[in-house]
């Protein structure tokens, strides 16, 4: 029932629903936080009901937030939707880079004496936009140079009857990096080129779910993430999160939108790729292109002469190279129940201890599709099965393992062999079996390979060595032997660093010569993975 004060509000508030919409289409998303300052008391109510913005109030007079918070009562909004608290202008409540749209439809020349343009860029995420309404007789040019005292870019002022309206966006963060595919790019290497995030390392936001289907992967381009979760459940408070894929954005983990994947569907693979206006992934026989921002279906892609389900698929300088093999070798879905620690791998994955080798991600036939003029470059096929887990790209070369036969770098652009290693010293010692290794062996359907400059490090999971061969000709470079099941080479600088020292230590050793440079003495302990990271720290 509409109280009188609610009455007496959209009265006195007449057109504030009109203007509501009009700022969400302004600002240009309808999912995402919205700081809201001053302007018609009724406004944040009527922007938190005409979209799905997370709206939060600054308002420094106790009296107005009285009014609002009974407002939105009456209007059924919880602070699951809209938040309204009396405060300061001089410095807003929120963690930098983390609110999508500032509004402030009232501004007065005390507002803006309050409220730099500086912090509302500092709160803004990059590309958030900021929209700003003055009264009380504030001047374009007072407004210019309120925008250029905090070195605002995207500037645009417009004068109406009703003052002055600033709109103004922020630019994107620059040395931000991408993580476009499941190891960061396809050379498979975890480092990431970002110069933005340094120590301290802080908390940006936390965000539900709290607990996930694994094994899972994480992409991110254009400031959002994508999750796409796992198969496998431990505990009944998992069973809702399994086989979703899951789009956020980075900077405050709102949800964007998310889907569900097919049953059958492995997460944990080189299925996706993920740029700023496009996510891609695996689809059976082809490759389903969804819009980044929103996931609706843009399209599918389908290489002629690429026959079977695609296992891997990798991009580059907008050419997108896939792997396909006959259909199989898919996840099973694992509901657990699980009160106890630990489990059994045979348990979690079928085909787990399969002999020779795991059953998933093998196939034979390589294609290069160039994205924009929808052209088959080349194809390849193998006499031999292809491990998708070791195919990785560097420097103009795709590097291609079959167990069963050799490894082989083929040239990205022709498709054609560069060298061949068909050695059955360097066969025999990646597929060596692993014995006495510390640690679990973790899930095998991860990757196995990442390539250098000089060096391609492959390290088989279950397997008892790590081995380099040359990125030039193929030759076997050097092996060691492990004490944990993975090892986690990366490459960082002009060094190789691996957990192949002392009781399973990370060393840095030459990537040419396997000579050890240093021991940084910190080992993996469980089944933790190392984490990804960035190429500033040491």
């Amino acid at each position: 029932m509409t109280s009188q004060l609610t009455t007496a509000v959209q009265a006195r508030d007449a057109g504030a629903d009109a203007l509501a919409r009009k700022l969400v289409d302004m600002g240009g998303v309808n999912r995402g936080l919205c700081a809201v300052i001053g302007g018609p008391r009724g406004l944040p109510v009527q922007i938190a009901q005409c979209s799905n913005l997370l709206v939060h109030v600054r308002e420094p007079d106790p009296s107005v937030v009285a009014i609002q918070r009974r407002l939105a009562e009456e209007a059924g909004l919880g602070i699951d939707r809209l938040i309204i608290e009396q405060g300061a202008l001089n410095k807003l409540p929120y963690a930098d880079n983390m609110i999508d749209v500032v509004i402030a439809t009232r501004a007065d020349a005390g507002t803006l004496a309050r409220l730099s343009a500086s912090e509302v860029l500092r709160v803004l995420t990059p590309e958030g936009r900021a929209i700003i309404a003055t009264t009380g007789g504030t001047t374009e040019q007072q407004v210019r140079r309120w925008a250029q005292a905090g070195n605002a870019g995207g500037i645009k002022i417009t004068q109406t009857d009703g003052g002055v309206w600033l709109h103004l966006s922020k630019p994107p963060l620059d040395g931000a990096d991408d993580w476009s595919h499941w190891e960061h790019a396809p050379d498979n290497n975890p480092v990431s080129t970002d110069t933005v995030i340094k120590a301290p390392y802080m908390t940006q936001f936390l965000a539900e779910p709290y607990y996930i289907g694994m094994p899972a992967i994480t992409t991110a381009a254009g400031g959002r993430t994508f999750l796409a979760t796992g198969h496998i459940a431990h505990h009944v408070r998992e069973w809702d999160m399994i086989n979703k894929l899951i789009a956020r954005n980075g900077y405050n983990g709102t949800v964007l939108w998310q889907r569900d994947l097919p049953d059958d569907y492995l997460s944990h693979r080189s299925a996706f790729v993920a740029t700023r206006d496009i996510f891609y992934m695996l689809d059976g026989d082809g490759c389903l292109m969804l819009d980044a921002r929103t996931g609706a279906e843009k399209g599918r892609i389908q290489i002629p002469g690429l026959e079977g389900d695609w296992k891997w698929m990798a991009m580059r300088d907008g050419v997108l190279y896939a792997m396909a093999g006959d259909k199989g070798g898919g996840a099973k879905i694992i509901k657990g129940d699980r009160n106890f620690g630990g489990w059994s791998w045979a348990d979690l994955s079928v085909g787990y201890y399969a002999k020779p080798r795991v059953p998933w991600g093998f196939g034979n036939k390589l294609a290069a599709y160039k994205l924009d003029d929808k052209r088959v470059i080349w194809e390849h096929t193998e006499d031999a099965l292809i491990d998708s887990r070791a195919l990785t790209m560097r420097d103009g070369r795709l590097f291609v393992y079959c167990p069963d036969s050799h490894l082989r770098s083929l040239n990205t652009e022709t498709g054609d062999t560069e060298w061949t290693n068909s050695s059955y010293e360097t066969l025999n010692l990646i597929e060596q079996p692993g014995r006495g290794l510390v640690s679990t062996p973790g899930f095998r359907s991860g990757c196995i390979a990442v390539a250098g400059p000089d060096s391609l490090i492959i390290q088989g999971q279950t397997r008892m060595n790590v081995i380099a061969v040359s990125t030039k000709n193929g030759e076997l470079l050097w092996q060691k032997k492990k004490f944990t099941n993975n090892p986690n080479a990366i490459f960082l600088d002009d060094q190789a660093v691996l957990g192949v020292g002392p009781r399973g230590s990370h060393v840095a050793i030459d990537p040419v010569s396997g000579s050890v440079l240093d021991d940084y003495k910190f080992r993996k302990a469980a089944c933790t993975p190392g984490p990804p990271i960035t190429s500033t720290e040491r």
